[in-house]
């Protein structure tokens, strides 16, 4: 169990690794049962079950359930598969099977055209062959391994793997093997590659976004900017900002709702709910400022809702909105530094442009 009382579970790296060892236990000779222990990082053990095992006649097969434990992901519960076939002496060979992704641009921990099997995994993979091979007594270990995930690649839409360039299906991720739940480290990671991969491709320019339906509006907005000049930061304001200036970033426009820019004036560097509400005494106090309506800061005051707020201001007092996303874009130029160019569009709830602000491209 984690701190928090949520379930643990264990990384699509860790899965790989248990099914080559098991398959690789059974093409050598060794007994396998229904679970096998995996070598973690940290250099711990974890016992993982075991779907299946077979004989393919010139390869072993074996199949793991992906357990995300209590964190939501994409891919609990996909079977994690691997054909094996021994190759003492010869190395690690690693090929992408079915519903496995393959690289095909620059920037990610993987070369282009291998199979996106991150090095941890890898790493993980390369002690489950030696310890195979070391528990049958059976020379020097060497391995022809053919990672598969059934669905993976209709999985992979779900992901941020194609704007990656991550094609034809799911990466094999993990960097301690553990998944814990909501990790704030597995988002951040994401965001970093993204941004990684941009830099890669020649980009100094990005739209950033703060989600889903934000990023849908930006792509139809800026419809010239290629895939991977897109980033979500999701609510990870401070983390994806700060990044910029010591990537060498030189603009990011950053595209988002209402809810999310209000609590960037607010100068919150993370903007989910967990991190707290929006000050909804704060935004009437801005409004009294900005109107003088002090009926009108009442209302807001006793508002549910952001998007309340905003139906408060829509028709006849734009004024105010555009205040706080002066304060909104402040506070993202301040997280930038003065070397990147921060720009706003601010969008209403049905994606239409409220505000632009410093944003370089034409719609």
């Amino acid at each position: 169990m984690d701190q928090k009382g949520l379930r643990t579970g264990f990384s699509t790296g860790t899965a790989a690794a248990a099914a080559v060892k098991t398959g690789l236990k059974a093409a050598l000779g060794s007994d396998v049962g229904r679970s096998t222990q995996v070598t973690l990082p940290g250099g711990k053990t974890i016992s993982i079950p075991v779907e299946y095992v077979r004989d393919r006649g010139t390869s072993w097969e074996c199949g793991v359930v992906k357990d995300g434990g209590d964190d939501p992901d994409v891919t609990h519960g996909a079977l994690i598969g691997a054909r094996v076939r021994p190759a003492p002496g010869k190395g690690l060979i690693i090929k992408a099977g079915e519903g496995v992704g393959k690289v095909t641009k620059p920037g990610l921990p993987v070369g282009i055209g291998e199979p996106a099997v991150n090095p941890v995994p890898r790493k993980m993979i390369g002690w489950a062959v030696d310890e195979a091979f070391s528990e049958a007594g059976a020379g020097l270990p060497g391995a022809e391994i053919e990672l598969f995930i059934p669905g993976g690649e209709e999985l992979a839409r779900q992901t941020l793997n194609p704007r990656l360039g991550i094609v034809g299906g799911l990466s094999i991720l993990g960097t301690t093997g553990i998944v814990r739940p909501f990790s704030h480290g597995a988002y951040r990671a994401t965001i970093f590659a993204a941004l990684k991969v941009a830099r890669a491709c020649g980009h100094r320019e990005l739209v950033i976004t703060t989600g889903t339906s934000s990023d849908a509006a930006a792509r139809l907005m800026f419809p010239s900017i290629p895939e991977e000049g897109f980033v979500q930061m999701a609510d990870y304001v401070g983390f994806t900002m700060q990044r910029l200036k010591v990537m060498g970033f030189v603009r990011a426009t950053v595209v988002c709702f209402f809810g999310k820019m209000v609590k960037m004036a607010q100068r919150m560097v993370h903007t989910h709910a967990s991190a707290g509400p929006v000050d909804m005494g704060q935004v009437s106090r801005w409004i009294e400022e900005v109107t003088g309506d002090s009926a009108l800061s009442r209302a807001a005051a006793r508002a549910n809702t952001a998007r309340e707020i905003l139906d408060l201001l829509r028709s006849h007092h734009r004024n105010a909105v555009f205040h706080m996303a002066g304060k909104a874009l402040r506070f993202l130029q301040d997280l930038a530094g003065e070397r990147v160019e921060v720009g706003l569009v601010l969008l209403d709830y049905d994606s239409t442009v409220l505000l632009r602000r410093g944003v370089a491209w034409d719609p």
